[in-house]
């Protein structure tokens, strides 16, 4: 395994730890505290609505849910691996129907490389984090955040936003039903040609999961910024200058970083299981007449005419 590529989501899981450490330990030192920094249900329940052992046994519902938030991940990951070819069918067929109106679409199989960089890695876990954040902001704000914040009221801003904390670390795990598939469409070298002599359009070759990549990360980093904005407006409103809750809002901005570190050991497992799953995609793909092709280099095209503009 290369520590390298995996650098980043490291650093993300390592913070994530300490996050969960200082939660139970700020609760513990202010369990005599009138209106302690952080609320005594966050550790007695943490995420409402995951399911925690009997209450005479005496463990906190963070002790229980942590696992939970760790584990499920790679559950869902195995789960998509196992029926992987017929998800990227669906994909695949999705892609067509959008397509299907302009110039005919011919798809392809290019040979993938084997590198990928700590970068990319961790632009996955980020985009997954941002609409995660942002799904869970919709739920929260139809009135719904009782399924994560116990005691939860609708109408109290930090309420919402603690909701929306805990809700988010629940969330992005079933946010990766929608990911992994777009991520092995483009590690599997799945692409579009598009070319029509009679049409004013030049020629195109394009991986089809940025068709889904692309729209998905757009409207994950907007709503993630209109979200943020309407929350830290909303707790100036009401927090006084100097009171603690004003770190609610705060935390909310660094969310999505702490989120990746749930995607560390995925992503590990995704990296270790890509080549048997693009072998198993792609002769899938050849079923239905999905053939290999070759890209030519840039200095490989050869042009009888040049024009020449001074």
């Amino acid at each position: 395994m290369k520590i390298k590529k995996y650098f980043l989501v490291f650093i993300g899981f390592i913070v994530s730890i300490v996050v969960f450490a200082t939660i139970y330990l700020l609760s513990e030192m202010m369990k005599n505290v009138p209106q302690p920094l952080i609320p005594r249900t966050y550790v007695s329940d943490f995420i409402v609505i995951l399911p925690g052992l009997p209450k005479e046994m005496n463990i906190p519902g963070l002790f229980t849910d942590i696992p939970i938030l760790y584990t499920l991940p790679v559950i869902i990951l195995l789960i998509i691996y196992a029926i992987a070819p017929f998800i990227l069918l669906l994909y695949l067929g999705l892609h067509k129907l959008t397509t299907k109106v302009s110039t005919k679409t011919y798809y392809g199989i290019v040979e993938p490389g084997e590198k990928v960089g700590p970068f990319k890695l961790f632009r996955r876990a980020l985009t997954v984090s941002l609409f995660s954040f942002s799904m869970c902001a919709l739920i929260v704000e139809a009135g719904y955040g009782g399924l994560f914040r116990g005691g939860f009221q609708k109408d109290m801003i930090l309420h919402q936003a603690e909701a929306l904390f805990l809700g988010t670390f629940f969330i992005c795990s079933f946010i990766l039903i929608i990911f992994i598939p777009i991520w092995l469409l483009e590690d599997s070298g799945i692409v579009g040609y598009k070319h029509s002599k009679e049409k004013r359009h030049p020629p195109k070759i394009e991986g089809i999961s940025s068709l889904y990549s692309s729209i998905l990360e757009g409207y994950a980093g907007i709503s993630t910024i209109l979200i943020l904005i309407s929350y830290i407006i909303g707790t100036l409103e009401v927090v006084k200058p100097g009171d603690a809750a004003i770190l609610t809002p705060i935390i909310l901005i660094f969310l999505p970083f702490i989120i990746t570190g749930l995607f560390a050991i995925p992503l590990i497992i995704y990296e270790s299981l890509l080549p048997k799953a693009i072998k198993r995609i792609h002769r899938k793909l050849q079923k239905y007449d999905l053939h290999y092709i070759d890209i030519p280099e840039f200095d490989q095209v050869k042009t009888d005419r040049i024009i020449v503009v001074d």
